[in-house]
């Protein structure tokens, strides 16, 4: 992924500012608990966007002192103020952004131009299957989001192999069931139909308001 980068140190676009401010609320659960971009031997992505070589090898030492990610993201903000506020600005690389920079770069939304227009990678209807992987698209609750995980979503494969185990050991009437019950799509598909159905009902509702407006029976 391309560095961001925050031309000059004595201000940037208020825009940014407010991304910035945005992302701090949620930065230490998103980045340093949940994904962990500090954890152990899992820093040097983080330390790639420090130029300086003198820092870098600086904070290389904290990180590995360091018992956890937020106590090494404590350190690196410490120890980068510290370089960028006492040496001369012609003398060093690393700009005094360069905080906002790691924000932005681990936790700023992006659009992927090449998925938005390519007709190969408009894969997000529902239950259609990626070329490569063979996953399934499959809907999820948005209330539990942070639950999901893309590396558990079924395969084609797999769903053929659970239709064939469920059915090693199914009676005659449970053999009848349509196919995603005996898989595990069932749960995915629920979501979805408890989506329409609500979706239905706001439509209906719709409805027999523009209906009472015209006064049609």
């Amino acid at each position: 992924t391309r560095k961001v980068n925050l031309k000059g140190e004595n201000g940037i676009h208020p825009s940014v500012d407010r991304a910035v401010n945005i992302i701090k609320e949620s930065f230490q659960k998103l980045c340093l608990v949940d994904q962990d971009i500090l954890g152990n031997g899992r820093w040097n992505k983080v330390l790639d966007l420090i130029s300086d070589t003198d820092l870098k090898d600086d904070l290389e030492k904290a990180m590995n002192k360091a018992p956890n990610g937020l106590i090494r993201w404590n350190e690196l903000n410490t120890r980068v103020s510290d370089y960028v506020n006492t040496r001369d600005w012609k003398k060093r690389k690393t700009s005094k952004v360069i905080l906002k920079e790691i924000m932005l770069q681990f936790a700023y939304p992006r659009l992927d131009i090449a998925v938005s227009k390519g007709m190969n990678h408009l894969l997000k209807a529902p239950y259609s299957v990626h070329p490569k992987t063979g996953r399934v698209c499959v809907p999820f609750d948005p209330n539990f989001v942070d639950q999901f995980n893309p590396e558990q979503v079924p395969t084609v494969s797999q769903l053929m192999d659970e239709i064939d185990k469920f059915s090693n050991t199914a009676t005659e009437e449970q053999k009848k069931m349509k196919d995603y019950k005996k898989t595990s799509m069932k749960a995915s598909v629920q979501i979805f139909e408890d989506f329409l159905t609500k979706l239905s009902k706001t439509w209906k509702g719709e409805l027999i308001a523009k209906s009472d407006e015209a006064m049609e029976f």
